[in-house]
């Protein structure tokens, strides 16, 4: 018996449901940006990633359900400068898309469409 990948349609029903500022939080983590005149889409902060340089400031970028770190550093270690929120929490937690699926899941409980 073959296993269904759970990634696929509860990846676009987090993408829809679940910003990227939402994780941060959950994760403990401030953003800036949030303001009268700013994107709601959009804030940074300081690069969560473990392999991230320490000094390097606010190069965290966040677009909705997507992320991307500007430091050279991040770029090199995961070869691309950025993802959405089920490659965050997997690169966070250590864990497969499928594992971070699931965790999103149950900390931002989603209605089945």
């Amino acid at each position: 018996m073959g296993t269904t990948n759970p990634a696929g349609p509860l990846q676009m029903q987090i993408r829809q449901n679940v910003l990227m500022e939402k994780v941060l939080k959950r994760y403990q983590i401030g953003t800036y940006g949030a303001g009268p005149y700013s994107n709601p889409s959009y804030c940074h902060c300081r690069c969560p990633l473990p392999t991230h340089p320490p000094r390097r400031k606010k190069s965290f970028r966040v677009y909705g359900y997507r992320w991307k770190c500007l430091s050279e550093t991040c770029t090199q270690r995961h070869t691309v400068a950025g993802n959405d929120d089920v490659a965050f929490v997997a690169m966070m937690a250590e864990c497969s898309r499928e594992q971070a699926v699931a965790k999103l899941r149950a900390w931002f409980p989603i209605r089945p469409a």
